[in-house]
This record gives C-alpha cells, structure tokens and sequence, in this order.
C-alpha cells in the first residue's frame, strides 16, 4: 500500500505495486484458512481469478515492459494458481504432491533467483533468459504428477474382500 500512496499517481508505479497485491491477498487468505480452520474452497475460487490477472500481468511485460522473461514468470504463476483453483476449488486432491513441486521449482525460477539477480544488479531480460525460464517451468509442470506422485505420502492398501482361508 506504501508505494501506491507514495506513487504521486504516477500509474506505471501504482500498476508495479498492483500485482504484489495478488500475492498479498493470496497469503493472507492462506493465513485466515489456516487460523480458522476454514476449508480452501474459496482460495481455489480466488486462485482462478488470480490465474486469469496473472496473464494479463504477462500480456503487459511482454507488451509494453518489452520483458519476456517477466512475461514468462507471470504465465508461470497463472499456471500454478490455475493449479491451485484445481487442488482447492474443485476438490482435485489427488494434484497435491504436483501442485507441490510446481510451486517449489516456481519459487526459486521465478522468485527466488530473479529477486537475487534484481537485487544485485545482474537482471537481464530477452528471449534467451524468457526461453531458460519456460523451459524450467515447463518440465517442471510436465513431471510435476510423476515426480509428485515419488514424493507423496504412500497410500494405504485398499483392504482385501477374500475372506480368510478356513483351517481344518
């Protein structure tokens, strides 16, 4: 909220600070389920529209920030939340472990190390950094249900319906 009512009303700057607000409403909503007990239903809701701001956050670093390798970091988020409106909006358990390892290799590919390489000045945008990052979150979203599926907790054997064999 700071940098919006610092901003002066210049708009690329309330629109810089906008999308952190889907993150900050994201995690707050996290928060709150996670005080109250309440279940993800309505966070997966939320997710789906988040997933659809996120492409348009990605139309406008492509299209008028001239960044594609922020561009591909927004379609990456719009994937996870999308998968997120599909693990808690619609009750879809069984992405679970999947969901998990897209949002870890999402939050060091297009969290934790553009952040770093901001920071420390090193941030390069172009086709060839966008390409690295698609190529990244792409396999991880591919091998997301396999690797997911390794990683998960073991499911119980379903019990037998044979009755046990009489002794005599």
């Amino acid at each position: 909220m700071g940098w919006i009512v610092q901003s002066g009303g210049d708009p690329d700057v309330i629109f810089g600070a906008s999308g952190l607000y889907l993150f900050g409403f994201t995690y707050l909503w996290v928060a709150v389920n996670n005080t109250t007990g309440w279940s993800g239903e309505g966070l997966g809701w939320f997710s789906l529209f988040v997933a659809l701001a996120a492409i348009g956050y990605a139309w406008h670093a492509f299209a008028v920030e001239a960044d594609p390798a922020f561009g591909v970091i927004w379609l990456l988020w719009a994937v996870l939340w999308f998968m997120l409106f599909l693990l808690l909006g619609l009750d879809r358990s069984a992405l679970r472990p999947a969901v998990g390892v897209v949002a870890v290799v999402d939050g060091v590919v297009t969290a934790a190390v553009p952040a770093f390489l901001i920071v420390s000045g090193q941030w390069v945008t172009g086709t060839v950094p966008a390409v690295v990052i698609a190529v990244i979150g792409v396999a991880a979203v591919v091998l997301a249900l396999p690797i997911g599926r390794r990683l998960g907790a073991p499911t119980p054997d379903a019990p037998t319906s044979a009755a046990p064999a009489a002794t005599t």
